[in-house]
């Protein structure tokens, strides 16, 4: 800015500007993405993304080459509107450090040869978001199935135990039937008499 801000419009209430840094030369390249270099020599870098860890040339190569607007597009592909431009990728950061690359005079090369890779990288993490997504029904199916065969087995189990508490109250009460069948002392029922004549 050539000129400082009117007083009555930067503070630290809400709806002011806050002035963070004065007296630098900055570039920035995207949202919430900009190197400064104040007047006493400090270097300020802001990177909410995978910019974090790149170079002040870094940053001067991202100004230099990409749009600070991204197109776009409705269904048709017809140019509707602009919007800012985001780094965000990987891809757009490791580029600039990829010496694979050769810069050329107004950057349009490497623009397209890292919008397509980063076209081909968005799908790919597309069908990886995807297969997650499947692989997590999958998972939530088996667990589902697990906890219905969890609860069979519990019914069975019970069903079990229930069988068993019954088959020895029978053993008991077979025992007891055959104890008083035969007297107690094993001999036949008392009360009747047998002689051979």
């Amino acid at each position: 800015m050539s000129e400082p801000l009117p007083d009555d419009i930067v503070g630290e209430d809400l709806g002011q500007f806050k002035v963070e840094y004065s007296g630098f030369d900055g570039y920035f390249v995207g949202n919430k993405m900009y190197v400064l270099q104040l007047s006493n020599g400090k270097m300020v870098r802001k990177a909410n993304t995978v910019g974090e860890n790149l170079p002040h040339e870094g940053y001067i190569d991202l100004y230099n080459v990409f749009d600070k607007r991204d197109k776009v597009f409705n269904e048709e592909g017809v140019w509707m509107d602009t919007k800012p431009l985001v780094v965000n990728e990987p891809l757009e950061v490791m580029s600039f450090m990829d010496n694979e690359v050769e810069q050329t005079s107004n950057g349009s090369e490497i623009t397209s040869a890292i919008r397509a890779e980063f076209s081909t990288i968005q799908a790919e993490k597309d069908e990886l978001r995807e297969e997650v997504r499947s692989l997590n029904t999958t998972v939530s199916t088996i667990q589902a199935e697990n906890d219905e065969l969890r609860e069979e087995v519990r019914s069975l189990n019970t069903t079990v135990s229930t069988l068993n508490t019954n088959l020895t109250d029978l053993n008991t009460n077979l025992t007891d039937l055959i104890n008083k069948l035969l007297g107690g002392g094993g001999g036949p029922p008392s009360g009747g008499s047998s002689s051979a004549s």
